[in-house]
């Protein structure tokens, strides 16, 4: 895994103390340094790719010698204390989930320069030949707890989905077909642009209009997964809504397929049907197929629907199904 190294500046030993808990604790590639002193700070001979310092450590160090130490400098700040010029602000007591997509954004050049090589990615596909309702929960659920085992990347093809709601992103401005436009014109910019963040993993989010994942052309499909296999993720789920073009180009990259239905022979035979296509389309992928008893008709209205469904009967099926997470009440 790529390491990204951090240095925390901060005069408030107990902020400090948790934010790098914090970071040490989100499964990314973070090495972090922290100091709440500008005197030991000034003997430190490292070279940062991120700087997270307050106004009292910037203001007492000289700004060219902290560039030469420092490639991206932020300032952390309460709100109280008064900007400095010509520095990007971050806001300390905001929820952590935004506080980690900044980072994610500000360290992306970086990402994506040391991307590629010799690092492992899978893909992971997940399809329900019924469109069962808690299709996306599912996949929302999987990619939080594959998260232990990678940088995972969640991208959400369904064509009415719901899952800015369900994660609480209400302002939400680009989404996949902004990004694929992006790599097809040539554009500026990379993926950390376009994503948003949950629960320690990150999330493609969906087209805004249910017509134009249709629209989409094979040969854009493929560019896409190609711009995507570039990325630094070592972890992506393939969320489909229905069979579109592209749809063999990026399951046969992937390692396996799981098919999410509902227990009993009627639905039995939408699988069936979708199995027989998948053996006429020769794909090598392995394929995984799951009855998922739950629904969705009982699921209290408000912000506690997905954790809900953590503690509940659908993560313990996942952690089970997939052997991830086990250490949480399993």
């Amino acid at each position: 895994m790529n390491e990204i190294s951090v240095l925390i500046c901060d005069k408030d030993e107990c902020y400090v103390d948790a934010l790098v808990q914090f970071l040490l604790g989100c499964k990314r590639e973070y090495v972090v340094h922290s100091y709440t002193r500008v005197d030991e700070f000034l003997k430190d001979r490292g070279k940062y790719n991120l700087g997270l310092l307050t106004a009292d450590f910037l203001q007492e160090i000289d700004m060219d010698t902290l560039k030469n130490k420092v490639r991206t400098i932020i300032q952390i700040t309460d709100g109280l204390e008064d900007a400095i010029e010509d520095v990007e602000q971050l806001y300390k007591y905001q929820a952590m989930d935004k506080f980690l997509m900044k980072m994610e954004r500000a360290t992306a050049d970086i990402r994506c320069s040391k991307s590629g090589g010799d690092k492992e990615l899978r893909f992971l596909s997940v399809y329900s030949p019924i469109h069962h309702e808690l299709t996306l929960p599912f996949s929302i659920m999987l990619s939080r707890l594959m998260e232990a085992e990678g940088n995972v990347l969640l991208i959400d093809m369904e064509e009415n989905s719901i899952i800015n709601e369900l994660t609480g992103q209400s302002a939400v401005i680009k989404n996949i077909l902004d990004y694929m436009y992006m790599i097809e014109s040539g554009g500026e910019g990379n993926i950390y642009d376009y994503l948003q963040y949950y629960e320690g993993f990150s999330y493609l989010p969906p087209a805004r209009n249910p017509t134009e994942i249709s629209r989409v052309s094979s040969h854009q499909w493929k560019h896409f997964m190609d711009e995507i296999a570039r990325s630094d993720f070592q972890i992506v789920v393939l969320l489909f809504d229905n069979i579109h073009t592209g749809f063999e180009e990026m399951v046969s990259r992937s390692e396996e397929l799981v098919l999410i239905n509902r227990p009993g022979d009627y639905y039995r035979k939408f699988e069936r049907n979708i199995l027989k296509f998948l053996k006429l389309s020769g794909l090598p992928t392995d394929i995984r197929e799951i009855a998922l008893p739950m629904s969705a008709v009982n699921l209290n209205d408000g912000s506690y629907q997905m954790e809900e469904l953590y503690q509940g009967n659908l993560g313990n099926f996942i952690r089970k199904t997939f052997e991830v997470g086990l250490a949480y009440g399993a």
